[in-house]
């Protein structure tokens, strides 16, 4: 009798080595390519949603700053929760209907349809939106039909396809880099069109030049994710182990989380004796 052969890790250590075979190999996605410590990420969350690791690996995308899973992953997961009783979904060439049923609760309807796209300025640019509008209309009814009935199976995750228009923007876009190094960075100008914009000075072969930089806003922090990111700090035994935690962390958790930091990071020193400049 065969037994199914696996890869997936069952401790921190296989876990990382992992993450890093991964990331170095050419099946890993653009936004995990060369970076083990959001591999590693991306295999936890996907966990935690019931995914393995090379299923979270290819159907988890970073949109906006922000994980995501592509539809036909939202809807994998909402199959698998033993609520699930069915779902319908169909087009009339201009609405998309989505229907949900979890078992104990009435159907649930939701529709999308080409003026609610117009009315989201979704419409009339290059992109999947022009060339598969059908598709489109398709993944955001189900998106937000199975988020209103499935959240606990989903964890928080938006479809990859409703967060990547949330970029829309109708005003081109304007190269920033610099071509040297940023000499000065000067305090925060006036919000602008809802977007904090700040006022940066580089050195450029003619002089200085002013360029403004339009920042994105903060990813909001999940509370249940929090709490599970503050328990794994807490349980690290190393320094390194807690550095690649803490290096895979967004910026806006690392800022809730940096005194739990601290604390495991002291703890770990009275033990060993060592110490790392993070």
């Amino acid at each position: 009798m065969s037994t199914q052969f696996s890869l997936a890790p069952t401790t921190f250590e296989e876990a990382l080595r992992f993450a890093s075979m991964v990331a170095k190999s050419d099946l890993a996605p653009k936004d995990f390519k060369n970076k083990p410590e959001s591999v590693l990420i991306a295999m936890q969350m996907g966990y935690e949603a019931g995914l393995n690791p090379m299923q979270s690996i290819q159907n988890i995308a970073v949109i906006n700053g922000r994980p995501c899973l592509w539809g036909d992953a939202l809807l994998a997961l909402v199959q698998n929760h033993p609520k699930f009783e069915y779902i319908k979904e169909s087009d009339d060439g201009h609405t998309a209907t989505c229907i949900v049923k979890r078992k104990g609760s009435e159907e649930h309807v939701v529709t999308f349809s080409m003026d609610d796209a117009q009315q989201a300025n979704l419409l009339g640019k290059p992109g999947p939106w022009k060339q598969y509008p059908k598709r489109m209309r398709q993944m955001r009814a189900r998106g937000f039909a199975l988020r209103d009935q499935f959240s606990d199976a989903l964890k928080g995750f938006n479809s990859a396809e409703e967060v990547s228009d949330y970029n829309s923007d109708d005003r081109p876009i304007k190269n920033v880099t610099p071509q040297t190094e940023i000499t000065k960075i000067s305090s925060d100008r006036p919000s602008r069109n809802g977007k904090r914009v700040e006022k940066s000075e580089y050195l450029t072969s003619t002089g200085a030049s002013e360029v403004e930089i339009t920042v994105n806003e903060a990813i909001e922090v999940d509370p249940t994710q929090l709490e599970e990111y503050k328990a794994q700090l807490d349980t690290c035994k190393t320094l390194d182990e807690l550095k690649n935690i803490w290096l895979g962390l967004a910026p806006e958790y690392q800022k809730e989380l940096v005194e739990v930091k601290n604390q495991a990071k002291t703890a770990i020193i009275e033990n060993e004796g060592e110490d790392v400049p993070y």
